[in-house]
């Protein structure tokens, strides 16, 4: 009996009910640390409460704002705004006191009233009123300082160094750029919450240029979902953002898992998130496939291009041992270089001393 194009081997069922059960059972056992909240809502009090109205304008000018101060205040801090940084307009108050004036028939600014009214006005002995005026005033988020990533948060980690990480993410970044014409680059995003994105009309992604490598791959690994899940923007408009979200997410963790690497926190605190959002969709009848139809589709696609990925891998791992080769022959030709002056210089030497022990002779 000829097998049909559509019907799945017993073998692919298995791998991907397999999947979808690590899946879930990694999203809901998932807790974010106690220890990083309580970090977190220490390090917000040392930032301004803004009011509701300045909150929507921080939000308008840079949704991924998170600690947001002004120039005085982070300098109060020990930090400083970056040269050429732009800020962000807010609404600040600027409350001026009045005193009564007979002379003038109105209110004066307390400011510009004699000694003698002034003493009046303290005594409650003429009329006075505060009123409240607004100006403009600029402030930065955190990432547009010198505040160094060691600083912030551990909720919003910037990362940590690792050749083999960094090694992988090269590989992924030519993968995406030869085989989905998709380009890949390090940008100043003005956030350290967002860690990245991709831009579907261009087929484009944007790595925050302050990630450290394991966070760089962690990135890396979840927008390639987008690139390659997402790339057509007809259809992203058509599609719920829980629902792209969730299966980015899940191809950037078969992928993390291929690849033998350990899940970042961030990462699994995001699929956590939208994990739980797809499922409270559905009991809330929103129209959206079947979870596992999510798991299957970015199961798919991670099949179509993993070999692919494995290649360009073992390609950077052997680019990666010619140029330590090289550099390391190069070094020892030098070292025999250095160590031959050595010799002649001896020899010279040795040669001129005996010259001068001939002539002293």
């Amino acid at each position: 009996m000829i097998k049909l194009p559509y019907e799945k081997s017993k073998i692919q069922q298995e791998k991907l009910d397999t999947m979808t059960k690590r899946l879930k059972n990694l999203a809901e056992s998932y807790q974010e640390s106690p220890e990083n909240i309580i970090e977190v809502l220490k390090f917000k009090a040392k930032f301004h409460e803004y009011s509701y109205r300045n909150n929507a304008l921080i939000f308008k000018q840079n949704k991924f704002a998170t600690f947001v101060a002004g120039f005085d205040r982070f300098k109060k801090m020990g930090y400083s705004v970056l040269k050429g940084e732009k800020g962000m307009n807010i609404f600040c108050p600027c409350r001026v006191d009045y005193v009564f004036s007979n002379e003038a028939g109105d209110y004066i600014p307390i400011s510009k009233a004699s000694p003698a009214l002034v003493q009046l006005a303290k005594h409650n002995m003429v009329e006075t009123k505060t009123v409240t005026y607004y100006k403009v005033g600029t402030v930065f988020d955190i990432s547009q300082t010198t505040c160094p990533p060691s600083d912030y948060p551990k909720y919003y980690s910037m990362g940590y160094e690792n050749s083999n990480k960094s090694m992988l993410y090269e590989a992924i970044k030519k993968f995406a750029k030869e085989k989905l014409k998709c380009s890949v680059e390090e940008a100043d995003v003005k956030s350290i919450s967002r860690r990245g994105y991709y831009i579907s009309g261009e087929n484009k992604i944007v790595i925050n240029m302050l990630l450290r490598d394991s966070e760089k791959l962690s990135t890396l690994t979840h927008e390639l979902g987008h690139a390659i899940l997402h790339n057509d923007p007809k259809i992203v408009e058509k599609t719920d953002i829980i629902q792209i979200e969730f299966e980015a997410d899940c191809l950037g963790i078969m992928l993390t898992n291929h690849l033998g690497e350990e899940i970042e926190d961030g990462r699994l605190r995001h699929f956590s998130d939208y994990y739980q959002s797809y499922k409270n969709r559905l009991e809330n009848d929103v129209e959206l496939p079947p979870l596992e139809q999510a798991v299957e589709n970015a199961y798919t696609h991670f099949k179509n291009v993993v070999d692919s990925i494995d290649e360009a891998v073992q390609t950077q791992e052997i680019q990666l041992q010619t140029n330590l080769l090289y550099n390391n022959q190069f070094s020892n030709s030098i070292h025999e270089l250095e160590n031959a002056d050595t010799i002649i210089v001896d020899i010279e030497l040795n040669n001129s001393e005996a010259m001068n022990l001939d002539f002293n002779m």
